[in-house]
């Protein structure tokens, strides 16, 4: 399934965050995800999203649910959650500390040609990311972001394929250097 508006994305990404305050255990970060939620979810045209939100039950993205109560739940189906899953890792960005911990991280991959498509996002991701190729499947980076790569793993069901490493000396350190700009 492929949204074309970009404010149908958000709205859809709004709707997953549910599923990112269901498993967040932290009260910092529940707090942290309703404060960027009541933001965003003031930024949306009304209508827009009264019509996105039907589109989107007419597209099996969306269910409802009528409660005793006389209320209605609306509910991200299995398709919604992989949509909006596909539109968070397309815009994921690795937050850069103030300072390099001087520790470099190593994402070595062999996924199987019958998954070669997880393959190939995986290897574009990175890449997009700013990890460079050290030798066929093994990319370097000099920042902390073994969560996204868990999450593109998890996603893409290709996590026992892939291993991340923290490395706190390489050979080429100098020439690695180079290329990050950490010099």
């Amino acid at each position: 399934m492929q949204l074309k508006s970009t404010t149908k994305k958000k709205i859809l990404l709004l709707l997953a965050a549910g599923i990112e305050l269901g498993v967040n255990r932290s009260p910092l970060g529940h707090i942290r995800i309703y404060k960027r939620l009541n933001k965003e979810w003031g930024e949306i045209n009304k209508e827009i999203l009264r019509r996105s939100i039907h589109e989107f039950y007419r597209k099996k993205i969306l269910k409802f649910q009528k409660n005793k109560n006389g209320s209605t739940t609306v509910i991200i189906t299995e398709n919604g959650k992989n949509a909006a899953m596909k539109y968070k890792i397309e815009n994921l960005e690795i937050k850069k500390p103030g300072s390099w911990d001087k520790k470099w991280r190593v994402v070595i991959f062999d996924v199987p040609e019958n998954r070669r498509w997880a393959r190939d996002i995986l290897r574009s991701k990175i890449k997009s990311l700013g990890f460079i190729e050290l030798q066929k499947s093994v990319w370097i980076y000099p920042y902390n972001c073994k969560n996204i790569i868990k999450l593109i793993t998890d996603f893409f069901e290709i996590e026992k394929f892939v291993q991340y490493m923290t490395v706190s000396d390489i050979t080429n350190e100098k020439e690695m250097k180079l290329k990050f700009n950490l010099e």
